[in-house]
């Protein structure tokens, strides 16, 4: 179809939308992406993936950012199409962690949910939906976000250990952090 700049104009003015752009065209297909494709860009990108299946069978990616071991599962798949992405890490340390640190970390931040898993271990889940569609640019902007959200909270854990008191939820320092933001 071709298009003239006013009627992209026209149209984009009337209706929110361009006739002469398929907003689908780069699109995955509607059930969502398949593991070697996650595998692929991620290599594009630098990193190592190695594909495997976790324990349910479904598709899994051991890769890490910022050498932080990670695992990418893969939910709601379908005919070798998964849904739903998440990143995974955990640190197991020799000290304990408290509940609390975890709880400042999910107050202060959006991305990215803390816990403590079955073992104690501090843990991370960053979680990415592709059911309503998806892109290799979405895909890729995960895995920066990915990048810096282990990165910081590793940094968020190590320095509650040094400085447990800073990281407790409704602390000053935690709360004036917050309002910085």
């Amino acid at each position: 179809m071709e298009c003239s700049l006013f009627a992209i104009v026209i149209s984009t003015l009337l209706t929110g939308s361009s006739p002469c752009v398929n907003p689908t065209s780069d699109l995955y297909d509607h059930r969502g992406v398949e593991a070697n494709t996650v595998a692929q860009l991620l290599q594009e990108e630098g990193y190592k993936a190695k594909l495997g299946t976790d324990n349910v069978g479904d598709p899994m990616i051991e890769t890490s950012f910022s050498g932080i071991p990670t695992y990418i599962f893969f939910y709601d798949c379908d005919d070798g199409f998964c849904s739903d992405l998440q990143f995974h890490a955990y640190w197991t340390l020799d000290t304990e962690v408290s509940p609390l640190v975890m709880a400042a970390w999910n107050e202060k931040f959006r991305f990215g949910t803390a816990y403590l898993d079955e073992e104690g271990d501090a843990a991370i889940d960053i979680d990415l939906q592709l059911i309503s569609g998806g892109n290799d640019q979405l895909i890729v902007s995960y895995l920066d976000l990915a990048e810096i959200v282990l990165s910081d909270f590793e940094d968020h854990i190590f320095s509650a250990i040094e400085s447990p008191d800073v990281h407790v939820p409704g602390n000053n320092q935690v709360a004036s952090e917050q309002r910085d933001i």
